[in-house]
């Protein structure tokens, strides 16, 4: 090899190893970047989730000093043959001042469940608000408990069945709690999460205006697509006021899907509440809980005994596919 052509070896290794210096460059800076970006997102949520945490620590407060009390001075006349109009409760009173979204609250003894209820106007797009904005107002992906947008909870009528809506979060905080009634910390439908049912059986939901027990009768998952043929789509969140048809065909489609056996009954003119949230088995699962109001002159005892699993719902056979990755 002469002078010259050693000397461009040299020049061509410089440039080579130049290349190679700022790709590994390039590398760590993109690296960096991405981690830095990974760790605010995480402070941020992090942040977020005390923020929250502190929020409705702070509302449980107030609730646990009001709810009890059920009465409260109201003004206003009666008029001859207008339809009754119930009290506003000192807990909506209070709320109220503080965001006049609030529609109720929401209990289920031992778990995490136990905040207000919000609804933001009357159209789809105003409360979807609330899937990443707290009760407060602040921005916050956790959200807020929600009501549909179309359901009536006044103070002269509520809607046949109350649908509510809240993320799933891993740290069981809005609805993540609701998975104990599917799985309670092992597999899906194990006898842990029958055993949870059997000691929680009862959701207590206050409107504005009247604090109520629900029995919980249903706990299923079921799609929001209707991609998967084999599997008939429930759009349960449409189910919202009954003719007798209407209502045949809402308590037909729970009927097909629920894994719940127990002795709460149900039957036409009764009021329910339907409980939303997302499930881990695909992007469009969503895990369901149904409960029936406490009737007039009822208790809201449910005797578990007898509760159980069911192994084999209709569309059980179908859950193979859907749950294919589960």
């Amino acid at each position: 090899m002469g002078i010259r052509e050693e000397a461009l070896d040299k020049q061509r290794s410089v440039i080579v190893s130049k290349k190679k210096k700022k790709k590994i460059s390039i590398s760590l800076i993109t690296s960096s970047l991405v981690l830095a970006g990974t760790l605010i997102f995480l402070a941020c949520y992090f942040i977020e989730g005390i923020r929250s945490g502190l929020e409705y620590k702070r509302l449980s407060e107030i609730q646990s000093s009001l709810a009890e009390v059920t009465t409260i001075t109201t003004a206003g006349t009666t008029v001859p043959d207008a339809p009754i109009r119930k009290p506003i409760l000192p807990l909506a009173e209070e709320l109220l001042k503080q965001n006049p979204d609030t529609v109720g609250w929401i209990t289920i003894q031992n778990t995490n469940i136990n905040y207000p209820v919000v609804r933001r106007g009357n159209k789809e797009e105003e409360n979807s608000y609330y899937l990443t904005h707290s009760f407060d107002g602040s921005q916050n992906r956790k959200g807020a408990v929600m009501m549909d947008y179309r359901t009536t909870a006044s103070d002269i009528e509520n809607s046949d069945n109350i649908v509510l809506y809240a993320h799933n979060e891993k740290d069981n905080s809005m609805f993540g709690d609701l998975d104990n009634y599917k799985n309670n910390g092992s597999n899906a439908w194990s006898d842990k999460a029958l055993e949870f049912y059997k000691q929680n059986p009862v959701i207590t939901f206050s409107t504005n205006y009247e604090k109520a027990d629900y029995k919980i009768f249903a706990v299923f998952v079921t799609m929001t697509t209707d991609k998967y043929d084999s599997v008939p789509l429930f759009d349960y969140q449409n189910y919202i006021d009954f003719d007798m048809n209407r209502y045949m065909d809402f308590i037909d489609n729970i009927e097909k899907r629920n894994k719940l056996i127990t002795d709460v009954n149900y039957k036409f003119g009764d009021e329910f509440l339907t409980l939303s949230t997302c499930s881990n088995e695909a992007n469009d699962a969503r895990l369901v809980i149904v409960a029936r109001k406490v009737r007039e002159g009822e208790g809201s005892f449910v005797d578990t005994t007898n509760a159980t699993f069911e192994k084999n719902p209709v569309y059980e056979h179908n859950w193979t596919e859907i749950y294919k990755n589960y």
